[in-house]
This record gives structure tokens, C-alpha cells and sequence, in this order.
């Protein structure tokens, strides 16, 4: 007996013949989680010096200063560690592209990074990739 084969799925975006199980990963996605996992480590370093300064300068008058920097780095490690460790879903790419536009704000010196990685996140064949699900 011959085995059933999965169903293929056509897109009117591709050549006629090719499916989407043709198309392999896109090679931006590794770029994104390579970024997002140095921005979420950046982050947990904010995050202990800042910790680590609470602890050493209690009673001076820079203590909100420090609990501001380690709230920041907190948010900046885990919502990039999403980045790197999420699924392959539709609402990732949304995440990435929040991703990456806030990294465009928090440092111009991201830029040189974040505005390639971004203007290839947003091509359609990442999108694509995202919406067909594992």
C-alpha cells in the first residue's frame, strides 16, 4: 500500500510547482536570534549591575536611579529572550518587528544592525514562513 502524503500547500507568491515545504528556513531568523539573544544577555547584565549597585550604594541619593536600570535590563532580557526562544508562529513576526523597532530607538549605535535585520524581516517570504507553522 502506498503511504498518504501530506497535503501540499501552493501559494500564489511562488513559482508554479513549488510549495511552501519547499522553502527552507530564511537565513534572517538566525541573524534575529543571534541579536536578540547578545540584546537579552546585554540586558541580564544591565539588570545584576544595577542589583549589584543597590546592594553597595543603599543610602545614596542614586538608589531610584539604580532600580530604574535594573527594571529596564529585567525587561530587556526577557522580552528578548522571547526572541530567541519562541516558536514558529504567526504572531513571532510581530514580535520581531516590535523587537527590532524598539531597538531602534534605545541606541543609535543598533542601527547598523537593526535596520538590515529589519528591512529583511519584513520581505515576504519571512512572513510566509511564520504563517505556515511547523
Amino acid at each position: 500500500m502506498n503511504q498518504p502524503q501530506p497535503p501540499r500547500i501552493y501559494s500564489a507568491a511562488l513559482p508554479p510547482g513549488h510549495t511552501l515545504a519547499d522553502e527552507g528556513e530564511p537565513q534572517v531568523i538566525l541573524y534575529f536570534r543571534l541579536y536578540a539573544g547578545f540584546v537579552s544577555f546585554s540586558g541580564l547584565g544591565s539588570a545584576l549591575f544595577g542589583v549589584y549597585m543597590m546592594v553597595r550604594d543603599r543610602a545614596s541619593n542614586d538608589f531610584l536611579s539604580w532600580v530604574v536600570i535594573s527594571v529596564i535590563g529585567t525587561l530587556g532580557f526577557f522580552s528578548h529572550l522571547l526572541g530567541v526562544l519562541s516558536p514558529r508562529r504567526p504572531w513571532m513576526h510581530v514580535v520581531g518587528i516590535v523587537l527590532l523597532g524598539v531597538g531602534l530607538f534605545l541606541s543609535c549605535l543598533s542601527w547598523i544592525v537593526n535596520i538590515p535585520l529589519l528591512l529583511y524581516w519584513l520581505k515576504p517570504e519571512v512572513k510566509r514562513w511564520f504563517e505556515t507553522g511547523p
